[in-house]
């Protein structure tokens, strides 16, 4: 996992052993989300992701976390 902004290598790795790698530049996740939603208020748009999403995903997020501490167990949404 990197840090916030910081650029990544990604290897592809093809049938052949042929091995290209890819740079990404990198790039703070929680200014970038603040900057889309600056954006959106400021020129009237919907957010790209919607609140019940986000907080679906949350539970999802939760529930692993849950399930990690429970030794994998599975847990209900």
């Amino acid at each position: 996992m990197a840090r916030a902004g910081a650029d990544v290598e990604v290897e592809e790795v093809r049938g052949r052993g042929e091995r290209e790698i890819h740079r990404v530049e990198g790039a703070d996740e929680y200014v970038r989300m603040v900057e889309h939603f600056a954006d959106c208020v400021l020129h009237d748009r919907p957010p790209r992701y919607a609140a019940a999403e986000a907080a679906a995903n949350m539970r999802v997020i939760e529930a692993l976390y849950r399930s990690a501490r429970d030794g994998g167990r599975p847990v209900a949404l």
